[in-house]
Protein backbone atom coordinates (compact mmCIF):
# COMPACT_ATOMS: atom_id res chain seq x y z
CA UNK A 1 0.00 0.00 0.00
CA UNK A 2 1.23 3.39 -1.00
CA UNK A 3 1.37 6.41 1.45
CA UNK A 4 -1.16 8.42 -0.82
CA UNK A 5 -3.63 5.13 -0.03
CA UNK A 6 -3.20 5.85 4.02
CA UNK A 7 -6.01 7.25 6.43
CA UNK A 8 -4.98 9.58 8.94
CA UNK A 9 -4.26 6.53 11.74
CA UNK A 10 -2.79 4.56 9.06
CA UNK A 11 -0.30 7.31 8.20
CA UNK A 12 0.49 8.34 12.15
CA UNK A 13 1.05 4.32 12.48
CA UNK A 14 3.66 4.72 9.27
CA UNK A 15 5.44 7.81 11.22
CA UNK A 16 5.44 5.75 14.47
CA UNK A 17 7.40 2.27 12.69
CA UNK A 18 9.50 4.95 10.48
CA UNK A 19 10.43 6.51 13.88
CA UNK A 20 11.53 2.74 15.06
CA UNK A 21 13.22 2.03 12.09
CA UNK A 22 15.48 4.72 11.87
CA UNK A 23 16.71 4.52 15.29
CA UNK A 24 17.03 1.20 14.50
CA UNK A 25 19.72 1.52 12.29
CA UNK A 26 20.99 4.91 14.31
CA UNK A 27 22.01 2.15 17.36
CA UNK A 28 23.25 -0.12 14.40
CA UNK A 29 25.46 2.07 12.89
CA UNK A 30 27.03 2.92 16.61
CA UNK A 31 27.42 -0.94 17.20
CA UNK A 32 29.03 -1.15 13.63
CA UNK A 33 31.81 1.41 14.59
CA UNK A 34 32.55 -0.04 18.46
CA UNK A 35 33.16 -3.30 16.53
CA UNK A 36 35.51 -1.72 13.42
CA UNK A 37 36.91 -0.12 17.33
CA UNK A 38 37.33 -3.33 19.01
CA UNK A 39 39.03 -4.94 16.02
CA UNK A 40 41.46 -2.04 15.75
CA UNK A 41 42.75 -1.90 19.47
CA UNK A 42 45.87 -3.25 19.35
CA UNK A 43 48.91 -1.05 19.19
CA UNK A 44 50.24 -1.04 15.40
CA UNK A 45 53.89 0.28 17.08
CA UNK A 46 54.30 -3.14 18.50
CA UNK A 47 53.93 -4.51 15.47
CA UNK A 48 57.16 -6.12 13.65
CA UNK A 49 58.70 -3.35 11.34
CA UNK A 50 56.07 -1.03 12.14
CA UNK A 51 56.52 2.59 10.36
CA UNK A 52 57.85 4.90 13.01
CA UNK A 53 55.19 7.52 13.62
CA UNK A 54 57.55 10.22 13.10
CA UNK A 55 57.64 9.05 9.70
CA UNK A 56 53.80 8.77 9.66
CA UNK A 57 53.21 5.49 10.72
CA UNK A 58 49.95 4.40 12.33
CA UNK A 59 49.23 4.97 16.34
CA UNK A 60 46.90 4.61 19.04
CA UNK A 61 44.57 7.66 19.36
CA UNK A 62 41.82 7.70 22.49
CA UNK A 63 38.44 9.87 20.91
CA UNK A 64 36.29 8.98 23.94
CA UNK A 65 37.03 10.25 27.23
CA UNK A 66 38.74 8.46 30.48
CA UNK A 67 38.34 4.90 31.06
CA UNK A 68 37.75 4.19 26.97
CA UNK A 69 39.74 1.93 24.42
CA UNK A 70 42.69 3.23 22.49
CA UNK A 71 41.49 3.13 18.83
CA UNK A 72 44.20 2.79 15.67
CA UNK A 73 44.13 6.42 14.14
CA UNK A 74 44.63 5.28 10.58
CA UNK A 75 41.74 2.72 10.53
CA UNK A 76 38.91 5.05 10.84
CA UNK A 77 39.61 6.27 7.36
CA UNK A 78 38.31 3.28 6.06
CA UNK A 79 35.39 3.19 8.09
CA UNK A 80 34.66 6.06 6.89
CA UNK A 81 34.75 4.81 3.04
CA UNK A 82 32.36 2.46 4.02
CA UNK A 83 30.08 4.96 5.60
CA UNK A 84 30.28 7.28 2.97
CA UNK A 85 31.09 9.76 4.98
CA UNK A 86 33.74 12.28 6.20
CA UNK A 87 36.98 10.83 8.64
CA UNK A 88 35.45 13.89 10.92
CA UNK A 89 32.08 12.12 11.43
CA UNK A 90 33.46 8.96 11.70
CA UNK A 91 35.60 10.13 14.74
CA UNK A 92 32.35 11.55 16.54
CA UNK A 93 30.77 8.34 16.00
CA UNK A 94 33.55 5.90 17.43
CA UNK A 95 33.67 8.36 20.13
CA UNK A 96 30.04 8.40 21.27
CA UNK A 97 30.05 4.88 20.93
CA UNK A 98 33.06 4.48 23.32
CA UNK A 99 31.41 6.44 25.09
CA UNK A 100 28.22 5.50 26.25
CA UNK A 101 29.21 2.06 26.29
CA UNK A 102 32.18 2.24 28.71
CA UNK A 103 31.26 5.69 30.45
CA UNK A 104 27.34 5.79 30.17
CA UNK A 105 26.23 2.03 30.24
CA UNK A 106 22.93 2.84 31.36
CA UNK A 107 22.08 5.65 28.68
CA UNK A 108 23.67 2.89 26.59
CA UNK A 109 20.87 0.25 27.47
CA UNK A 110 18.32 3.34 27.16
CA UNK A 111 19.51 3.96 23.63
CA UNK A 112 19.86 0.40 22.76
CA UNK A 113 16.19 -0.17 23.66
CA UNK A 114 15.11 2.74 21.31
CA UNK A 115 13.62 4.61 24.17
CA UNK A 116 15.90 7.85 23.25
CA UNK A 117 17.29 9.83 20.26
CA UNK A 118 20.53 8.54 19.23
CA UNK A 119 21.76 12.14 18.55
CA UNK A 120 20.50 13.31 22.26
CA UNK A 121 22.89 10.19 23.63
CA UNK A 122 25.68 11.37 21.19
CA UNK A 123 25.60 14.68 22.47
CA UNK A 124 25.64 13.47 26.18
CA UNK A 125 28.60 11.50 25.47
CA UNK A 126 30.52 14.60 24.00
CA UNK A 127 29.71 17.21 27.06
CA UNK A 128 30.38 14.84 29.56
CA UNK A 129 34.02 13.43 27.72
CA UNK A 130 35.93 15.74 29.97
CA UNK A 131 35.05 14.38 33.18
CA UNK A 132 36.43 11.55 35.06
CA UNK A 133 34.60 8.15 34.48
CA UNK A 134 33.67 7.90 38.14
CA UNK A 135 31.82 11.35 37.88
CA UNK A 136 30.58 10.69 33.94
CA UNK A 137 29.00 7.36 35.60
CA UNK A 138 27.24 9.76 38.51
CA UNK A 139 25.82 11.37 35.92
CA UNK A 140 24.50 8.19 34.30
CA UNK A 141 23.10 7.66 37.19
CA UNK A 142 21.23 10.73 37.65
CA UNK A 143 19.12 10.34 33.95
CA UNK A 144 18.42 6.78 34.55
CA UNK A 145 14.45 8.73 35.48
CA UNK A 146 15.23 11.52 33.11
CA UNK A 147 15.29 9.61 29.47
CA UNK A 148 11.59 10.27 28.85
CA UNK A 149 11.86 13.66 28.74
CA UNK A 150 11.91 15.82 25.95
CA UNK A 151 15.90 16.79 24.75
CA UNK A 152 15.81 20.22 25.51
CA UNK A 153 14.88 19.18 29.09
CA UNK A 154 17.29 16.12 29.30
CA UNK A 155 20.07 18.30 27.69
CA UNK A 156 19.96 20.80 30.94
CA UNK A 157 19.53 18.27 33.59
CA UNK A 158 22.81 16.90 32.60
CA UNK A 159 24.48 20.40 32.40
CA UNK A 160 22.85 20.51 35.82
CA UNK A 161 24.60 17.37 37.04
CA UNK A 162 27.71 17.95 35.42
CA UNK A 163 28.34 21.34 37.53
CA UNK A 164 26.71 19.32 40.78
CA UNK A 165 29.16 16.47 40.24
CA UNK A 166 32.71 18.34 40.06
CA UNK A 167 31.97 22.50 40.70
CA UNK A 168 35.80 23.52 40.56
CA UNK A 169 36.37 21.80 37.12
CA UNK A 170 32.95 23.95 36.39
CA UNK A 171 34.59 27.39 37.38
CA UNK A 172 38.39 26.04 35.47
CA UNK A 173 36.30 25.64 32.57
CA UNK A 174 34.48 29.10 32.82
CA UNK A 175 38.03 30.34 33.79
CA UNK A 176 39.02 28.81 30.45
CA UNK A 177 36.55 30.23 28.00
CA UNK A 178 37.19 33.91 29.58
CA UNK A 179 40.40 33.30 27.86
CA UNK A 180 39.07 32.24 24.22
CA UNK A 181 38.16 34.94 22.97
CA UNK A 182 37.87 35.56 19.21
CA UNK A 183 36.13 36.65 15.82
CA UNK A 184 35.24 33.81 13.57
CA UNK A 185 33.55 34.24 10.56
CA UNK A 186 30.63 31.87 9.14
CA UNK A 187 31.46 29.63 6.07
CA UNK A 188 29.44 27.91 3.71
CA UNK A 189 28.61 24.01 4.20
CA UNK A 190 28.68 22.36 1.08
CA UNK A 191 24.43 21.07 -0.05
CA UNK A 192 22.98 23.27 2.53
CA UNK A 193 20.41 25.48 0.83
CA UNK A 194 21.06 29.23 1.83
CA UNK A 195 20.14 32.24 0.26
CA UNK A 196 22.01 34.14 2.09
CA UNK A 197 24.86 32.81 0.93
CA UNK A 198 23.85 33.69 -2.69
CA UNK A 199 23.02 37.02 -1.10
CA UNK A 200 26.72 37.91 -0.25
CA UNK A 201 25.90 37.78 3.31
CA UNK A 202 27.80 35.98 6.04
CA UNK A 203 27.85 35.86 9.67
CA UNK A 204 30.46 37.36 11.84
CA UNK A 205 30.36 36.33 15.52
CA UNK A 206 32.44 37.65 18.11
CA UNK A 207 33.52 36.47 22.03
CA UNK A 208 34.97 39.33 23.54
CA UNK A 209 34.81 40.85 27.22
CA UNK A 210 32.24 42.38 27.95
CA UNK A 211 33.52 45.81 28.29
CA UNK A 212 34.49 45.56 24.52
CA UNK A 213 31.38 44.34 23.49
CA UNK A 214 29.75 47.40 25.05
CA UNK A 215 32.12 50.17 23.49
CA UNK A 216 31.36 47.88 20.32
CA UNK A 217 28.06 47.81 20.37
CA UNK A 218 27.87 51.57 20.84
CA UNK A 219 30.21 52.57 18.41
CA UNK A 220 28.30 50.61 15.79
CA UNK A 221 24.99 52.53 16.83
CA UNK A 222 27.04 56.05 16.86
CA UNK A 223 28.16 54.60 13.02
CA UNK A 224 24.43 53.63 11.89
CA UNK A 225 23.57 57.30 13.09
CA UNK A 226 26.29 58.92 11.15
CA UNK A 227 24.79 56.89 7.88
CA UNK A 228 21.43 57.51 9.08
CA UNK A 229 22.83 61.48 8.59
CA UNK A 230 23.79 61.17 5.33
CA UNK A 231 21.41 59.66 3.31
CA UNK A 232 21.48 62.56 0.77
CA UNK A 233 24.93 61.60 -0.57
CA UNK A 234 24.06 57.93 0.28
CA UNK A 235 21.05 57.07 -1.22
CA UNK A 236 20.85 53.62 -1.15
CA UNK A 237 20.86 53.80 2.95
CA UNK A 238 17.71 55.54 3.00
CA UNK A 239 14.62 52.53 3.04
CA UNK A 240 17.54 50.60 4.97
CA UNK A 241 15.96 49.56 8.69
CA UNK A 242 17.58 49.78 12.19
CA UNK A 243 19.44 46.49 11.89
CA UNK A 244 20.21 47.13 8.59
CA UNK A 245 21.77 50.53 9.27
CA UNK A 246 23.79 48.99 12.03
CA UNK A 247 24.96 46.08 9.80
CA UNK A 248 26.02 48.91 7.36
CA UNK A 249 28.18 50.46 10.16
CA UNK A 250 29.97 46.92 10.88
CA UNK A 251 30.90 47.07 7.23
CA UNK A 252 32.09 50.63 7.41
CA UNK A 253 34.39 49.50 10.87
CA UNK A 254 35.81 46.80 8.76
CA UNK A 255 37.15 49.22 6.11
CA UNK A 256 38.46 51.97 8.65
CA UNK A 257 40.21 54.07 5.58
CA UNK A 258 37.05 54.67 4.24
CA UNK A 259 35.54 55.17 7.49
CA UNK A 260 38.03 58.15 8.88
CA UNK A 261 37.50 59.72 5.31
CA UNK A 262 33.76 59.22 5.89
CA UNK A 263 33.80 61.08 9.36
CA UNK A 264 36.36 63.47 8.30
CA UNK A 265 34.24 64.43 5.63
CA UNK A 266 31.04 65.11 7.99
CA UNK A 267 32.72 67.31 10.30
CA UNK A 268 34.31 69.49 7.00
CA UNK A 269 37.82 68.43 8.22
CA UNK A 270 39.64 67.17 4.74
CA UNK A 271 42.64 67.83 5.86
CA UNK A 272 42.20 65.19 9.42
CA UNK A 273 40.51 62.64 7.23
CA UNK A 274 43.60 62.73 4.42
CA UNK A 275 45.67 62.43 7.43
CA UNK A 276 43.44 59.28 8.61
CA UNK A 277 43.70 57.93 5.53
CA UNK A 278 47.64 57.91 5.19
CA UNK A 279 48.13 56.87 8.77
CA UNK A 280 46.14 53.63 8.31
CA UNK A 281 47.46 50.92 6.84
CA UNK A 282 45.43 48.61 4.23
CA UNK A 283 45.22 44.67 4.79
CA UNK A 284 46.24 42.83 1.90
CA UNK A 285 44.49 39.49 1.10
CA UNK A 286 44.04 37.08 -1.65
CA UNK A 287 40.78 35.80 -3.15
CA UNK A 288 40.32 33.36 -6.09
CA UNK A 289 37.16 33.71 -8.22
CA UNK A 290 35.98 31.83 -10.72
CA UNK A 291 34.23 33.05 -13.32
CA UNK A 292 32.57 31.24 -16.29
CA UNK A 293 29.63 32.16 -18.83
CA UNK A 294 26.63 31.54 -15.94
CA UNK A 295 25.33 34.07 -13.52
CA UNK A 296 27.19 32.42 -10.61
CA UNK A 297 30.80 32.97 -9.38
CA UNK A 298 32.57 30.42 -7.36
CA UNK A 299 34.99 31.67 -4.76
CA UNK A 300 37.55 29.74 -2.93
CA UNK A 301 36.59 29.69 0.83
CA UNK A 302 33.24 31.66 0.57
CA UNK A 303 31.23 29.35 -2.16
CA UNK A 304 28.99 30.63 -4.88
CA UNK A 305 28.12 34.10 -5.36
CA UNK A 306 26.29 35.71 -8.04
CA UNK A 307 28.06 37.66 -10.40
CA UNK A 308 26.76 40.74 -9.81
CA UNK A 309 27.46 40.62 -5.56
CA UNK A 310 31.07 40.47 -6.22
CA UNK A 311 30.96 44.32 -6.81
CA UNK A 312 30.40 44.35 -2.76
CA UNK A 313 32.91 41.52 -2.34
CA UNK A 314 35.52 43.64 -4.42
CA UNK A 315 34.73 47.06 -4.42
CA UNK A 316 36.38 48.21 -1.42
CA UNK A 317 39.70 48.12 -2.27
CA UNK A 318 42.96 48.05 -4.92
CA UNK A 319 42.66 45.03 -7.15
CA UNK A 320 45.45 43.50 -8.54
CA UNK A 321 44.90 41.16 -11.44
CA UNK A 322 46.82 37.97 -11.87
CA UNK A 323 47.04 36.69 -14.87
CA UNK A 324 44.86 33.34 -15.76
CA UNK A 325 46.11 29.94 -15.18
CA UNK A 326 45.56 27.74 -18.04
CA UNK A 327 44.59 24.27 -16.20
CA UNK A 328 45.29 22.51 -19.22
CA UNK A 329 48.93 23.49 -19.12
CA UNK A 330 50.88 21.13 -17.42
CA UNK A 331 54.85 20.19 -17.07
CA UNK A 332 57.24 17.28 -15.01
CA UNK A 333 60.52 17.24 -13.23
CA UNK A 334 62.69 15.18 -11.82
CA UNK A 335 63.06 16.16 -8.35
CA UNK A 336 60.44 14.88 -5.81
CA UNK A 337 59.09 17.84 -4.76
CA UNK A 338 56.09 19.10 -6.84
CA UNK A 339 56.83 23.03 -8.01
CA UNK A 340 54.36 25.53 -6.74
CA UNK A 341 53.05 26.02 -10.57
CA UNK A 342 51.79 22.78 -10.65
CA UNK A 343 50.79 22.81 -7.08
CA UNK A 344 48.40 25.75 -7.24
CA UNK A 345 47.21 24.31 -10.51
CA UNK A 346 46.11 20.99 -8.86
CA UNK A 347 44.51 22.89 -6.49
CA UNK A 348 42.35 24.81 -8.90
CA UNK A 349 41.42 22.12 -10.72
CA UNK A 350 40.37 20.02 -7.86
CA UNK A 351 39.68 22.40 -4.87
CA UNK A 352 41.50 20.25 -2.45
CA UNK A 353 41.49 17.06 -0.35
CA UNK A 354 40.79 13.97 -2.91
CA UNK A 355 40.72 10.93 -0.48
CA UNK A 356 36.93 9.09 -1.20
CA UNK A 357 33.88 11.03 0.52
CA UNK A 358 36.41 13.64 2.09
CA UNK A 359 35.05 16.96 3.20
CA UNK A 360 38.17 19.05 2.87
CA UNK A 361 38.31 21.85 0.34
CA UNK A 362 41.02 23.98 1.73
CA UNK A 363 44.36 24.45 0.59
CA UNK A 364 46.19 22.51 3.54
CA UNK A 365 47.34 19.59 1.52
CA UNK A 366 50.31 17.32 0.52
CA UNK A 367 50.83 16.24 -2.87
CA UNK A 368 50.96 13.06 -2.97
CA UNK A 369 52.42 10.74 -6.02
CA UNK A 370 49.73 8.32 -6.87
CA UNK A 371 51.93 6.39 -9.22
CA UNK A 372 55.17 6.30 -6.20
CA UNK A 373 58.20 8.00 -6.77
CA UNK A 374 61.12 5.78 -8.02
CA UNK A 375 64.64 7.95 -7.19
CA UNK A 376 66.22 5.18 -9.43
CA UNK A 377 63.25 6.01 -12.04
CA UNK A 378 63.41 7.81 -14.81
CA UNK A 379 62.83 11.63 -15.32
CA UNK A 380 59.70 13.85 -15.02
CA UNK A 381 58.25 11.50 -12.50
CA UNK A 382 56.77 14.62 -10.83
CA UNK A 383 54.06 16.86 -12.37
CA UNK A 384 50.55 17.80 -13.11
CA UNK A 385 50.22 14.16 -14.43
CA UNK A 386 50.65 12.50 -11.16
CA UNK A 387 49.86 14.84 -8.41
CA UNK A 388 47.00 14.22 -5.93
CA UNK A 389 45.92 16.48 -2.78
CA UNK A 390 45.39 14.38 0.16
CA UNK A 391 45.65 16.01 3.76
CA UNK A 392 48.13 15.10 6.39
CA UNK A 393 45.83 11.63 7.53
CA UNK A 394 44.91 10.76 4.46
CA UNK A 395 48.26 11.03 2.91
CA UNK A 396 49.69 8.56 6.06
CA UNK A 397 46.94 6.27 5.68
CA UNK A 398 47.99 5.45 1.68
CA UNK A 399 51.32 5.53 1.93
CA UNK A 400 51.85 3.10 5.17
CA UNK A 401 48.13 1.15 5.13
CA UNK A 402 47.69 -0.38 1.55
CA UNK A 403 45.39 1.86 -0.30
CA UNK A 404 46.15 1.32 -4.34
CA UNK A 405 45.29 4.15 -6.12
CA UNK A 406 45.51 4.33 -10.08
CA UNK A 407 45.37 7.40 -11.86
CA UNK A 408 42.76 7.55 -14.95
CA UNK A 409 43.74 10.52 -16.15
CA UNK A 410 43.79 14.44 -15.09
CA UNK A 411 42.24 14.49 -11.50
CA UNK A 412 40.79 11.51 -11.57
CA UNK A 413 41.51 8.48 -9.62
CA UNK A 414 40.26 4.67 -8.85
CA UNK A 415 41.04 4.08 -4.81
CA UNK A 416 40.72 0.64 -3.05
CA UNK A 417 40.83 0.12 0.49
CA UNK A 418 42.81 -2.70 2.54
CA UNK A 419 39.55 -4.23 2.68
CA UNK A 420 38.74 -3.57 -0.96
CA UNK A 421 36.26 -1.27 -0.81
CA UNK A 422 36.20 0.18 -4.14
CA UNK A 423 35.39 4.36 -4.98
CA UNK A 424 35.69 6.52 -8.33
CA UNK A 425 37.26 9.62 -7.73
CA UNK A 426 36.88 12.63 -10.33
CA UNK A 427 35.52 16.15 -10.41
CA UNK A 428 32.15 15.32 -9.73
CA UNK A 429 32.89 13.18 -6.56
CA UNK A 430 33.00 10.02 -4.80
CA UNK A 431 31.40 6.83 -6.68
CA UNK A 432 31.10 3.71 -5.41
CA UNK A 433 32.53 0.61 -8.17
CA UNK A 434 32.24 -2.72 -7.60
CA UNK A 435 35.82 -4.44 -7.54
CA UNK A 436 35.23 -5.48 -11.14
CA UNK A 437 34.47 -2.21 -12.67
CA UNK A 438 37.53 -0.44 -10.52
CA UNK A 439 39.85 -3.41 -11.99
CA UNK A 440 38.20 -2.74 -15.59
CA UNK A 441 39.12 1.03 -14.74
CA UNK A 442 42.61 0.51 -13.95
CA UNK A 443 42.84 -1.86 -17.19
CA UNK A 444 42.28 0.95 -19.20
CA UNK A 445 44.50 3.38 -17.43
Amino acid sequence: MSLSDLDATATLAAADGNLRRRRVAEVEELEIALRWADLHSSDPQAEPEAIPVRYGGDRLVHLGGEGTPAVRELCLLELAVAFRCSEAKVRSTVAAGLDLRHRLPLLWDVVRKLDIETWVARRIARMTRRLPHGQAASVDALLTDAAAESPAKLLRLVETAIMQVDAEAERERLDRARRSRGVWVSRPRPGEEDDEQLAGLRTVIARVTTADAIWFDATVDQIADLLASLTDRLPHLADLTRDELRAEAFGWLARPQELAGLIADSTGDADEAATALAALPRPDATVYVHVGDGPVADVEQLGPLLVERLAELLGHTRITLRPVIDLHEGRSVTGYTHPADVRERCLLRTGGDRFPHSAGSGRNVDLDHPQPFDADGPPGQTGDHNALPLRRRHHRAKTHLGYVVTPLGPDRWTWRTPHCLTRLVDARGTHAVSLGEEYGYRALS
